[in-house]
């Protein structure tokens, strides 16, 4: 298990009006023991969110202490999701901390 944190841009996630704030997960880079991942790559995965997988990448780059989980994820049928919109159906939040389970390349939230 690893921790990560949701954290947020202070930017909405597009222009509306009523659009949540732009969420994403950070993972410390001390963290990150199991990710075979240095800095200026990134890693693709499967993250598994609600009990459905998607894909997506990590990132990891020089100038953060963090590495994160793009924003755009895709389901196994091709259909890309906001990882801000999955996260708060979820019941996730700003500066919440979760443990995320690892094998290999595939990441589960709890």
């Amino acid at each position: 298990m690893i921790e990560a944190i949701v954290t947020g841009q202070g930017l909405p996630l597009d222009k509306t009006q009523n659009s949540p704030e732009r969420l994403y997960l950070l993972i410390k880079k001390s963290e990150v023991h199991g990710f075979p991942i240095k800095d200026g790559e990134q890693m693709p995965i499967t993250i598994v969110i609600g009990g459905i997988e998607y894909s997506g990448e990590l990132s990891r780059r020089a100038n953060l202490p963090s590495i994160f989980l793009k924003s755009k994820l895709w389901d196994q049928e091709g259909m890309v999701h906001q990882q801000t919109h999955l996260l708060l159906n979820n019941g996730l939040s700003k500066n919440q901390r979760v443990q995320l389970s690892v094998n290999g390349n595939r990441v589960a939230l709890p």
